[in-house]
């Protein structure tokens, strides 16, 4: 039950992972890391696509774990 829960919140982050990017983009912005904000800004397209790898790769061992096969 707990993978599930798990599950179903990481898909959502999935969903949300472009405007979690930007967020951290404007925070840093505020605590003036600026170059760290930069270059986030302009690898944002492939850090959203790494995440989304990753997130997926996460919650299909989560369902693999539900289901009992692992």
């Amino acid at each position: 039950m707990i993978y599930a829960i798990i599950a179903c919140i990481l898909a959502v982050l999935f969903f949300f992972m472009p405007k979690l990017i930007q967020i951290r983009v404007w925070v840093l912005r505020k605590i003036h890391l600026y170059k760290l904000a930069d270059w986030i800004e302009r690898n944002s397209v492939v850090i959203v696509k790494w995440a989304r790898v990753f997130l997926a790769i996460v919650i299909l061992i989560l369902l693999l774990l539900m289901a009992g096969i692992i």
